[in-house]
């Protein structure tokens, strides 16, 4: 529908999460996919496993966005593999949800440069390979945190605001090469290990509402808490030729939580 097939991608945080439903969305559009990982290898072993089996063209890569080395590497292998690269997700992210004044200043750091650097980190590695295919495509996975502000997760925050700055600043350096860059603002989403039912969010039976972190209990959504599917499907067009006059785009992916 797409016509993505045999071109190939990159997704940092591939293997779980909104990252695994990005992943498998592109896989099952013909797009061959480099699923990086970093502290997660199991998640992402299962990841890749059940996509071949499926028929997809995929693999696993260990590398630390925050790195320019290993950002480097992941890129040359990935062409190596895959002849090109035309598509770029900047998935990886840490959350803390910490406060201004709890977070420590190596966890900052850490979180800052997983989060908004490794981004840059990922773009500089990809962009020579970018610049040679026919639709070059970058998406940036930010949050509604980085437009509303929160008592629960400042850093984070900080981060995600950083995050859509940078789509914006390289939508317009990197448009002569008609590569186009946008970034996706999900709001709460049912993933493993944070969403699950019975731990943080607790029960998600009725995902009409959903109680979100400390300082948004209540959170209401229109159209349901997000699935990382959603993310996925988005993407799937961002990436195809029919998005090729969006860029610079912030899109709100919340299931309606910012009108309420």
């Amino acid at each position: 529908m797409y016509g993505l097939d045999g071109r190939s991608a990159i997704v940092t945080g591939g293997g779980k999460g909104i990252g695994k439903g990005i992943t498998e969305c592109l896989a099952r559009a013909g797009v061959k996919v480099c699923i990086n990982y970093n502290a997660t290898p199991g998640m992402a072993e299962a990841t890749r496993d059940a996509l071949l089996k499926e028929g997809a063209d995929v693999f696993i890569y260990k590398a630390d966005i925050a790195d320019s080395a290993q950002c480097r590497m992941m890129a040359d292998e990935t062409v190596k593999r895959h002849g090109r690269l035309d598509i770029l997700i900047n998935n990886a992210a840490l959350q803390t949800n910490d406060s201004v004044v709890e977070a420590n200043m190596k966890g900052y750091k850490r979180l800052m440069d997983v989060n908004a650097k490794g981004a840059a980190l990922m773009m500089r590695a990809c962009i020579k390979y970018l610049k040679q295919s026919p639709c070059g495509r970058i998406v940036n996975i930010s949050s509604v945190h980085g437009k509303r502000p929160t008592d629960c997760d400042a850093v984070y925050s900080m981060s995600k605001g950083a995050l859509q700055m940078l789509t914006r600043e390289a939508a317009i350096e990197f448009g002569k090469y008609g590569i186009t860059v946008n970034s996706i603002l999900p709001g709460g989403t049912i993933i493993e290990g944070k969403t699950d039912p019975g731990k943080k969010y607790g029960d998600l039976s009725d995902t009409s509402t959903i109680a979100g972190p400390p300082g948004e209990n209540g959170a209401r959504y229109v159209a349901g808490v997000g699935m990382p599917y959603h993310s996925g499907e988005l993407i799937v067009y961002l990436a195809s030729e029919n998005a090729g006059h969006l860029t610079g785009a912030a899109i709100r992916l919340d299931g309606g939580l910012m009108i309420i």
